[in-house]
Order: C-alpha cells, then structure tokens, then sequence
C-alpha cells in the first residue's frame, strides 16, 4: 500500500485478477504495472533476481534490473505501448547475485494486461535465467573445439599451437592460457604457447626454473600432477 500502486482496494481490477494469475503459476513472472512499471513478482521470479529481490517489490523494473535496462526498458515500453507481446534476449551482464559478481543471460517475454478503460495497464514478464545453459554449451563447444583441432597434431609444437589457438577462443572462461614444456636435462619450463598473454609478461615467463613456484606451482605439477 505504501508503493505507488497504492491500498489494494484501489487498484484496479484487471491488475488483481493478474495478480491472481501470476501467483499461481510455477513459472518465474512478475507484473510490470503501468507507465513507471512498477514490479510485482511471484516466489519463482523473485528467485532469480538474487540480492534482496523482496526490496524492489512496489518499485520500478528499472532497480532491480538496472544493469540491462538501457536495453530492456526500450523493449517493454514497446511491448506496453503497442499492446503487444514480445520476446527479448538480454545481452550477457554482470550482475551480483548475493553478494557474488556474475556472468548472467536472461531472456525476457511480454506479454499486455488489459486496463480496465482499454489498450494495456501492465506486462505479464517471464523472466528465464539462460546463464547455466549457455555457459554450458560454450564449454561444451571449446572441449570439442580442442580436441578436433588438436587430432591431426604431428608434432608436440604444432599441438601446442593447436591447442592455444582454440583455448584463445573462449576468453569468457579461460581469460588466458600458457602451455610450457618440460626439459628433464635442464629441469626447466619453457613456453610454447600462450592464449590472451604475450610471452615475457610477468605472468607469462618465457622459461622458469622446475623448483621457482613463485608464480606457478610447476613442481607440484611435474612431480605430483597437482596444481
């Protein structure tokens, strides 16, 4: 009652049988109510806005998805004015989810709330969380990615050129990759390749010594096959 929407009693009908609508679905959907958006949201919908969702109940859209609403607010006032529904993949954010910063993919679907006087009150939003699955499939890509490419290999080097190449394509997890060789005779580690570094910066040394762990646990990694 102390949002903008004020008491219940007061509000429309249309927007309590959605409510009504919205409560009851397992799905996560909320209601985004007017021209302001003002955001109500079932348990599934306030689950996937992490932090402290049931803050941003009685407010506006734009606070709890401030990270994407320079693109998501265009597409629901499009939605409202146009009294039509829409589909909207949001482009990948960092988002904190409690007290966590993450790579986060939503997909979005509108979908219009009569007004009791005519056109659209509000949005029906189903909001799906995307993150899991595309993080997946990218992962997925990159291990088949790496072993085709490195099946021809006939040398050493040219499979540490290989697999550099296709590591280099997924800096979304792996930022930066070194691949080093072992020489027994001289008990050091030199590097073949790197992805997302250049060779000789300080986290990319050209070669170390088997028992320097400054910077990399090589020993570890030599002797016990542990990072």
């Amino acid at each position: 009652s102390e949002s903008p929407l004020g008491p219940v009693a007061n509000w429309p009908q249309n927007l309590k049988f959605a409510v009504r609508v919205m409560l009851t679905s397992p799905m996560p959907i909320g209601i985004w109510w007017g021209p302001e958006f003002i955001q109500l949201g079932n348990d599934a919908y306030l689950s996937v806005l992490g932090g402290h969702p049931a803050a941003t109940l009685g407010q506006t859209a734009s606070i709890a998805w401030r990270e994407m609403w320079d693109r998501l607010g265009p597409a629901a006032e499009a939605s409202l004015g146009n009294n039509q529904g829409d589909c909207f993949d949001a482009p990948p954010f960092i988002r904190s989810h409690n007290g966590v910063a993450k790579e986060t993919y939503f997909s979005f679907t509108f979908n219009p709330i009569p007004n009791d006087p005519g056109g659209a009150g509000g949005l029906f939003v189903v909001a799906a969380d995307n993150t899991r699955r595309i993080i997946d499939q990218r992962q997925m890509t990159l291990l088949r990615e790496l072993a085709e490419s490195t099946a021809m290999a006939s040398t050493i080097p040219e499979a540490c050129e290989l697999s550099a190449r296709a590591l280099a394509s997924d800096p979304y997890d792996l930022p930066f990759a070194l691949i080093y060789l072992f020489d027994a005779e001289t008990r050091r580690l030199v590097l073949k390749c790197a992805a997302g570094a250049a060779a000789g910066e300080p986290a990319a040394p050209k070669s170390a010594a088997l028992e320097d762990s400054s910077l990399w646990p090589f020993a570890n990694v030599v002797q016990e096959g542990k990072g």
